[in-house]
C-alpha cells in the first residue's frame, strides 16, 4: 500500500441509470483503489449522477461538476468502470482528452 500524501487530491465519479441501481460497490472500491494508490478523496470531490450514460454533461450535474474541475483541484478522477462515465465511446474518448488538456 502505497503512503497517503495530503497533497495527491483526487475525485470519484459514481453514476448509476435507475433507482433499482446502487452505488454501494462503486464508492468503497474507488476508495480502496485511491488509497492503494496513495491518494485521498474528498467529500466535496465525489460526484454523482442517477441518469444514463448516454446522457451528455449538460445532462449529468455530476458530471459537470467534475469537469470545472482543475489541475488546481485534483490530480486524477476515479470511476468504477468505463460504463460509469460514458457508455459512447466517442464521448467518453472526448472526457479523456479534456481531462488529459487540464493535466489530469
Amino acid at each position: 500500500m502505497a503512503t497517503i500524501d495530503v497533497n495527491n487530491r483526487a475525485a470519484a465519479y459514481l453514476r448509476v441509470s435507475t433507482r433499482e441501481q446502487h452505488e454501494q460497490h462503486q464508492l468503497p472500491n474507488i476508495i480502496r483503489q485511491a488509497t492503494n494508490d496513495g491518494y485521498v478523496i474528498p467529500e466535496h470531490f465525489i460526484f454523482r449522477d442517477q441518469v444514463s450514460g448516454l446522457k451528455n454533461e449538460s445532462e449529468r450535474e455530476g458530471l459537470n461538476n467534475l469537469l470545472k474541475l482543475t489541475k488546481d483541484d485534483i490530480d486524477i478522477v476515479y470511476i468504477f468502470e468505463i460504463s460509469r462515465l460514458s457508455r459512447d465511446y466517442d464521448a467518453f474518448d472526448e472526457l479523456i482528452k479534456r481531462f488529459k488538456k487540464k493535466g489530469i
